[in-house]
């Protein structure tokens, strides 16, 4: 599959008409730039979430069980604190341990490698790729999977890349 030079066009003006106004627009500008302040707050307390979690999986490298990360971290914390690593893959190790973090990195690579597959036929299935590079990425930073929205549309996205028969018809 080869794209279209004129896509390529069109697609170089979107990421710079994006970057414009990120530098554009104060509060995003402000914002974009905070991100790569270690210093800033909701930074410093996400590397120590994460330097937390990290400790943790070296402690229990089978995980802690399923909701009890909270506990983990803040042991006098009520069993309704809603701590999380703001790691999606740093949670399931947590909570879950290290052979499913392995399993669920198993599930995504399988599924990419299928949906770039499938894209080799069809451009279509190009919105398929950045929707889970989208998921995986933002993963990355934060937990999308405990929002019942995200889970159902990554849900509908593994089905379709792993199923044979929809492979099969496109």
């Amino acid at each position: 599959m080869r794209l279209n030079p004129h896509f390529l066009i069109r697609a170089l003006l979107g990421v710079l008409l994006l970057l414009s106004s990120l530098y554009a627009i104060e509060p995003l500008r402000t914002r974009f730039f905070a991100s790569f302040d270690f210093q800033e707050g909701s930074n410093r307390g996400r590397i120590e979430l994460w330097t937390k979690a990290v400790q943790t999986i070296s402690e229990q490298p089978f995980g802690v069980g399923i909701g009890n990360l909270s506990l983990a971290f803040v042991p006098t914390a009520s069993y309704r604190d809603p701590i999380y690593a703001h790691s999606l893959y740093l949670d399931i190790a947590v909570e879950l341990g290290i052979p499913v973090l392995l399993v669920f990195l198993a599930l995504l690579f399988t599924s990419f490698q299928n949906i770039l597959r499938l894209s080799r036929t069809s451009p279509a299935f190009l919105g398929l790729l950045a929707s889970l590079s989208f998921f995986a990425t933002y993963s990355l930073v934060e937990t999308p999977l405990y929002s019942v929205h995200v889970l159902s549309l990554l849900l509908i996205l593994l089905s379709f890349s792993n199923s044979h028969e929809f492979s099969k018809n496109y």
